[in-house]
């Protein structure tokens, strides 16, 4: 699972939640990643805006 995060202070309440409504989810690995040049199909400057949108390639039918 991938999820996008305010900061690392909201990674131990939401992992709260995932045991509280999926007891018998276990963790294994987590990895923070903190900064990523794309989101969502939008290249992003240091600032986090969009700068450009980057078309989502669809696999071949």
């Amino acid at each position: 699972m991938m999820v996008w995060l305010h900061g690392l202070h909201a990674v131990d309440p939401f992992e709260a939640v995932l045991a509280e409504r999926f007891p018998l989810l276990e963790v294994r690995d987590r990895t923070v990643v903190l900064r990523s040049p794309k989101r969502m199909g939008w290249l992003l400057d240091d600032a986090g805006r969009a700068t450009r949108r980057v078309p989502l390639a669809l696999p071949p039918p």
